[in-house]
């Protein structure tokens, strides 16, 4: 996530934002530029008028909006690429979470469960064989009885 959130960083800087930032530049020289000007006059009441004229102040909030609306784009440019990005990675988290269910799935229907029966199977098979042997020789010997005990199934 981290290389995706650089990547889109460095094009908000690069795209959108580069540009407002040019703009903005421009206009600051601008502003500059009638400054220089008023410079020639002379008084400092006539410079301060100048610079606070209609002329600047519409040049500053014309610049100061073009800012404004580069971030806003740029803004609204790096959500969605970022909720993009975590979309597809939550799809491939999403798909490999299946994939694994399948698989275990899978693993049991066609390993586990076989092998569970066959298991049962063979104890069955072993309490029928145990059960043929005489009743005195099952009580006089304790493992015998104990698994018959503890397996019985009647």
């Amino acid at each position: 996530c981290q290389s995706a959130c650089e990547t889109q960083w460095r094009g908000a800087l690069t795209h959108g934002l580069g540009k407002a930032q040019k703009r903005f530049a421009n206009e600051l020289r601008n502003v500059y530029n009638l400054y220089n000007n008023s410079a020639s006059l002379s008084t400092s009441t006539q410079q301060y008028d100048a610079i606070n004229s209609d002329r600047v102040q519409d040049i500053l909030t014309y610049a100061f909006s073009i800012i404004r609306e580069g971030l806003s784009m740029e803004k609204n440019f790096f959500i969605s690429e970022m909720q993009s990005a975590l979309d597809v990675q939550n799809l491939i988290r999403s798909v490999m979470f299946g994939l694994f269910i399948a698989i275990m799935v899978c693993l049991y229907l066609f390993f586990y469960r076989p092998f569970i029966r066959s298991l049962a199977h063979d104890i069955k098979r072993t309490q029928a064989m145990l059960f043929m042997v005489p009743l005195e020789v099952v009580n006089n010997i304790n493992s015998i009885r104990t698994f018959l005990k503890k397996f019985a199934t009647f």
